[in-house]
């Protein structure tokens, strides 16, 4: 597999665990909130009157989540790097540079 390729993949497993976090909270009455990944996120998750097992999944989701974070950084210096010394790559960003 091509590094963007897995750099594609690790981004769309970590966003699929994103709302398994959301489904126990719905499934445990609390409101939704979609800063769960920030500092004030977690610390709201924490003060969630939540079952054992709903802690549980939503620790080890968190858990994931981080993980393929720390995968990524990485593959993204790489990536950053590689995309550096290609002509393509240099035209898009000066592309986007203008359009700001």
């Amino acid at each position: 597999m091509r590094r963007s390729g897995l750099r594609h993949t690790l981004s769309h497993q970590r966003g699929e665990w994103q709302p398994r976090i959301q489904a126990v909270l719905y499934h445990h009455g609390c409101p939704q909130r979609g800063d769960l990944l920030t500092l004030a996120g977690r610390a709201w998750l924490d003060a969630q009157p939540l079952s054992s097992a709903a802690r549980e999944q939503i620790t080890i989701a968190l858990a994931v989540i981080d993980t393929l974070l720390i995968q990524s950084v990485p593959l993204d210096a790489r990536l950053r790097a590689f995309a550096r010394h290609q002509a393509g790559c240099k035209a898009l960003l000066g592309s986007l540079e203008l359009g700001s």
